[in-house]
């Protein structure tokens, strides 16, 4: 099977640039794709009164799928350094209002990467109702003695209601508003039980609807009523199940599970405990988070984390940095791979799927956890790549298996296992769409052990000589780019 050297795709993407660091990792990932550009970075937010924030979720509604960097939300300190126009809200709130969706995150188990909780095994897929509560809500400073009132008013009706909610007395205090609606709390059920059930995991919703008898007590009623009418016979079939749990009850069993369900939060729920599983399971780098919409159709997928302020600060001044790349990595192949079908998946065999990637060693960012630090034999910037790189002598080693050319060049191998970071949307990337993902996977590991990748992947598949070749010339690019002596690479390979 002979890859090709560019994949036609017919639906476009929606792209939204974003800040500092992940900015600089994001224009290195991306190639010529049919892409509906939106530039959500903070000067570009404020020259268009956030106008461009708007486009890009309605352009998402129209193609279905958004990748997005991720975008700074600007505090007061970022107004003064921005000097912007007002302190503009958070585009990933706007985004998630307008598609009404839910955030699904989920970690990327790696064999080599050390959990902070041992008993993790398997992925917890963590659902984030993106809509309302907290994060549309009003609040105010009160300064002086009054009574807080909460007043509905109908449309077809003269019956207001009125609910005296707290007396102030002295100096004042402070007050809050918040709601959430039937429309977006069933979207978020629907989204809910649509991902455990493509997973086929086992969902827990998770409130504190005895403090919030109302409120929450919506949430837990609308979700059973979705599950019995539309999901339960499915769940059954598939010997999964739906409970509601409460939240501090839920927080507990998440700590002693071995995972390997879905975790319905709702909105401020969703933002601390993802943050929390994220850590767990090694790092907020190693984070898928994709928004999908009711629908089923539409999805924007992003990094979990932020715009690694620190690193972009450094690279200003010229420094080299080791940002991990790996969640933006994810952030494409997971937008490509629901927008693949069936563009590229004719191009990739069932079994790369099942490809893992050998590594020495981890991203600065992951080698503290477990409370020794992993040796980092090689240094390399995040953004190093070489303009030219020098054509490999494939011909002379048509006679070496491809096992053989391997272990010639006389790289590093072992075998700790990092998986699946190169799924089947992001190896169609590799070699045909975006050969400049070659460059992002270097600074996962020390670069040189990529060759455990080949020799694992040659294991699992049989290619015949075209693709022998494809992927070996590949191979040479990757010493190019880690600037390996390239006479004493291929004076050894011969």
């Amino acid at each position: 099977m002979a890859f090709p050297t560019k994949i036609k795709v017919m639906n476009p993407i929606v792209e939204m640039d974003g800040d500092e660091m992940t900015r600089i990792i994001w224009k290195s990932i991306k190639e010529k794709l049919d892409i509906k550009y939106f530039d959500l970075g903070l000067h570009n937010r404020d020259a268009t009164n956030d106008e461009v924030t708007i486009a890009s979720g309605e352009a998402t509604l129209k193609y279905n799928v958004a990748i997005k960097c991720a975008t700074i939300t600007p505090d007061e300190g970022r107004v003064k350094e921005f000097n912007l126009k007002e302190m503009w809200k958070s585009p990933n709130g706007t985004i998630r209002n307008i598609l009404n969706g839910t955030v699904f995150r989920e970690p990327i188990i790696c064999k080599n990467v050390p959990r902070l909780v041992p008993s993790w095994t398997k992925p917890i897929c963590i659902g984030r109702h993106a809509f309302g509560d907290q994060y549309r809500a009003t609040d105010l400073v009160v300064q002086e003695s009054g009574k807080l009132m909460l007043v509905f008013v109908p449309d077809k009706s003269n019956e207001k209601k009125e609910l005296e909610v707290f007396n102030f007395k002295g100096a004042g205090g402070v007050a809050l508003s918040m709601y959430n609606t039937d429309e977006s709390i069933s979207a978020f059920a629907e989204a809910s039980m649509t991902t455990a059930y493509q997973k086929k995991w086992p969902l827990y919703l998770s409130t504190k609807n005895t403090i919030l008898k109302s409120y929450d007590g919506r949430f837990k009623d609308i979700f059973q009523e979705v599950y019995e009418t539309q999901w339960k016979s499915k769940f059954e079939a598939e010997g999964i199940w739906y409970e509601h749990w409460l939240i501090d009850d839920m927080v507990a069993y998440a700590l002693k599970s071995e995972g390997g369900y879905v975790w319905a939060c709702k909105n401020y729920d969703g933002d601390v405990q993802s943050d929390f599983l994220a850590q767990g399971f090694g790092s907020l780098g190693l984070m898928t988070s994709v928004l999908m919409c009711p629908d089923g159709k539409t999805i924007e997928a992003e990094a979990a984390h932020g715009t690694v302020t620190r690193h972009y600060r450094v690279h200003k001044t010229g420094g080299e940095t080791s940002t991990n790349s790996i969640a933006s990595i994810f952030a494409w192949s997971r937008g490509l791979a629901h927008s693949s079908s069936p563009e590229l998946e004719v191009f990739v065999s069932p079994h790369l799927t099942e490809w893992n990637l050998t590594t020495l060693c981890s991203p600065r960012g992951l080698s503290l956890i477990g409370g020794r630090n992993l040796i980092i034999q090689y240094s390399l910037n995040a953004t190093n790549e070489k303009d030219r790189i020098p054509p490999f002598p494939s011909a002379k080693l048509r006679d070496l298996s491809f096992r053989q050319r391997l272990e010639s060049l006389n790289f590093i191998y072992c075998d700790t296992i990092l998986e699946p970071l190169v799924d089947s949307a992001l190896f169609s990337c590799l070699f045909g769409q975006l050969p400049a993902l070659l460059t992002l996977l270097l600074p996962l590991s020390n670069p040189l052990s990529l060759s455990g990748f080949w020799l694992e992947a040659i294991n699992s598949c049989i290619c015949n000589d075209n693709c022998c070749d494809s992927l070996f010339s590949n191979f040479s690019m990757l010493a190019a780019i880690v600037e390996f002596p390239f006479s004493s690479f291929a004076s050894k390979s011969l």
